[in-house]
């Protein structure tokens, strides 16, 4: 992320997240982002990275906020 932020010369990007969920105690935030998924996480990784894929349609298509307003939680 420090690469794409360095090369386009700002922060004020538009930044699609997809949560990982918590990350176990006594384990490195680089080691768990890092690591590879579970099982039981490989079965909801596709409806995720379908879900991403709609809000960024929503974005193209409608905007920024109509993609938050749709997809980000109340």
């Amino acid at each position: 992320m420090l690469s794409i932020l360095s090369h386009f010369g700002t922060e004020e990007i538009a930044r699609l997240r997809i949560g990982i969920g918590p990350q176990p105690e006594k384990m490195d935030s680089a080691d768990f982002v890092l690591s590879r998924f579970k099982a039981a996480e490989e079965s909801a990784l596709a409806s995720a990275l379908d879900l991403a894929a709609d809000a960024i349609r929503t974005a193209l298509d409608g905007g920024l906020d109509a993609a938050m307003n749709r997809f980000n939680p109340a």
